[in-house]
């Protein structure tokens, strides 16, 4: 029986400019508990947190839409949440247009699968190499990724074949992934801003006051690709 599981989820497509995958860890027991103070965070009316409604005020976010106290309290309040209920988190990010000059000089694909399995392999190495640290065995942790993206057919085939206890799943009954959803939004949206549409050459430090809200969940980005690992408690 896995007494931690893992939750893992992608932000973009592997057509979008950028693409993250992120993903936190923890004991089923502290999940338990995350489900029951996530959903009492939710306004009346949203079953579930998805970064890209909040952010347009859509599918029940329509009274908050201009109210930014009120949004930004509610951030810091799901981050806090996050925080408390989970042992790491682990973030991985690339341009898709470097990940595709890469494929054409030596076949990266073939290797690796898609930007998306590419990322969600990463992200699993980090998982290992925590794993390592607190000395548990990483087969027993069940790795759970969000259903739907472009790709994990194959990332499923290929973590399995590396030893993982990897599974689809989907999101509608699990808020777990809502954690994911939110982080990994908001490292690619830093990503896309500083590199693809250079938002931060004037102020460069307008990066790192985007990412206040996530104090140990700064997306870490390194040219070709970039991987980060952050501990939440």
């Amino acid at each position: 029986m896995a007494v931690f599981t893992a939750y893992f989820d992608a932000s973009g497509t592997v057509r979008s400019p950028v693409i993250t995958v992120v993903g936190f860890v923890s004991r089923v027991e502290k999940w338990v508990r995350f489900e029951e103070q996530w959903k009492a965070l939710l306004p009346r009316g949203v079953p579930m947190f998805h970064m890209t409604d909040f952010v347009s005020s859509q599918s029940g976010w329509e009274t908050w839409k201009g109210d930014g106290k009120r949004r930004a309290q509610l951030i810091e309040s799901l981050v806090s949440c996050i925080k408390c209920n989970t042992n790491q988190g682990f973030s991985a990010t690339l341009q898709t247009k470097h990940y595709n000059e890469v494929n054409r000089l030596c076949r990266f694909k073939e290797q690796f699968g898609n930007p998306y399995s590419f990322l969600c392999l990463s992200v699993l190495g980090s998982l290992v190499r925590w794993a390592s640290k607190k000395k548990l065995d990483c087969e027993k942790i069940l790795c759970l990724f969000e259903d739907g993206d472009e790709g994990q057919g194959d990332l499923i085939r290929r973590a399995t074949e590396d030893g993982f206890n990897a599974i689809s799943q989907g999101k509608a009954e699990i808020r777990a992934f809502d954690t994911c959803d939110l982080v990994a939004w908001k490292c690619r949206a830093t990503v896309d801003a500083a590199f693809e549409k250079q938002a931060f050459q004037k102020d460069p430090a307008a990066a790192e006051k985007s990412c206040a809200p996530f104090p140990k969940l700064k997306p870490s980005y390194a040219g070709k690709g970039s991987e980060h690992t952050a501990n939440t408690g």
